[in-house]
């Protein structure tokens, strides 16, 4: 049976890892950022 999403593909991991720490990163707060010291 194939996966129609297909991410899960080795040759595609990375682009998955990629595209998922850009949606991550939309949904964390700025605040929170600053306070960690991860946003100047």
């Amino acid at each position: 049976m194939k996966n129609s999403i297909g991410w899960y593909d080795l040759k595609n991991i990375g682009q998955f890892c990629k595209e998922l720490d850009e949606d991550i990163r939309l949904r964390i707060p700025d605040k929170f950022l600053q306070r960690k010291g991860w946003l100047e």
